[in-house]
């Protein structure tokens, strides 16, 4: 996995550090828990269904894993070494709505609904935030569901500004995605 060379950061019992192969099937399991704990209530369960089995499967993880531009980091809390939270990082990785030719798109980051509100996330997006400032990165971008006002407000809270709107397809449903950016400081 390409651009994964950093060390691990350990903060607050947290630990934060790079993927290895061997947690993408927990990797798989937190983001269909997550994805369906986030979306679930708002959303037709055959939809919800259909995005995991495409999205979040074992062969896909481990492709993901595999392509140099993505970068898997995880959270592990306390002495376990099992991921509470994760995020995905894919460097120049485009969107029509964001100005820079030098950026990073944020593409996920869950965390398990037992840690929610722990920190988790914000160490993560502090962390994705620091990768791409020391990939000399200009913008790092994310889309996230505009009725999720949650996330909205937290990435707010983390700088990001919206400058756009994309589609997003969850199952058979079409859906508008926010496309915010946070220009990172060099």
């Amino acid at each position: 996995m390409g651009h994964n060379n950093q060390s691990n950061v350990v903060t607050d019992n947290l630990i934060l550090r790079n993927a290895k192969r061997e947690d993408i099937a927990s990797l798989v399991d937190l983001a269909a828990r997550s994805f369906r704990d986030a979306f679930a209530s708002e959303n037709a369960k055959q939809d919800i269904d259909a995005y995991i089995g495409s999205a979040f499967t074992l062969e896909k993880f481990q492709e993901e894993f595999d392509t140099p531009n993505n970068i898997f980091l995880v959270a592990c809390s306390g002495a376990s070494d099992n991921p509470v939270g994760y995020a995905k990082l894919r460097l120049s990785s485009r969107n029509s709505s964001v100005a820079s030719e030098s950026c990073m798109e944020l593409e996920r980051l869950y965390a398990d609904s037992a840690v929610i509100g722990r920190g988790i996330g914000a160490a993560l997006m502090r962390e994705c935030i620091e990768r791409a400032t020391s990939l000399d990165c200009e913008v790092i971008w994310l889309g996230v569901w505009e009725k999720n006002d949650r996330a909205i407000r937290f990435y707010e809270r983390h700088g990001f500004t919206t400058v756009g709107k994309h589609t997003f397809t969850l199952g058979t449903d079409i859906q508008n995605d926010l496309i915010m950016c946070k220009s990172l400081e060099k």
